[in-house]
């Protein structure tokens, strides 16, 4: 039985339509993690053993953490982009149409 690719190409529209599940949205923010650290640390020339040694772990452990299945907390990437010298943020993508909320301007203008 041949599909039509009129139904072909909705299939995929369909899938990749879709919007993310967090399963999804959390490994996208690991894997963005993970090429911050690694660009930063080339760029600076920090090895894993150098990565391992700030952080008291053996090299072992940090090659598996990066070349397994993740599963990383905030508070160890954290760790870990302090030790390499980045200042680790949560953004949104979405935070300008937050701006535009009172509670948000108040709280910037008191933090300000």
């Amino acid at each position: 039985m041949k599909v039509s690719s009129k139904k072909e190409y909705k299939d995929i529209d369909r899938f990749f339509g879709a919007p993310l599940t967090p399963n999804q949205k959390a490994w996208g923010l690991i894997h963005e993690f993970y090429h911050i650290i690694l660009t930063y640390m080339e760029e600076k020339n920090i090895s894993k053993a150098d990565l391992a040694r700030k952080l008291g772990k053996s090299r072992a452990s940090i090659s598996q953490m990066f070349n397994k299945t993740p599963n990383l907390t905030v508070k160890k990437m954290v760790e870990i982009a302090d030790v390499i010298g980045i200042d680790l943020n949560i953004s949104t993508n979405d935070l300008e149409k937050y701006k535009s909320k009172k509670i948000i301007k108040q709280t910037l203008h008191i933090s300000s």
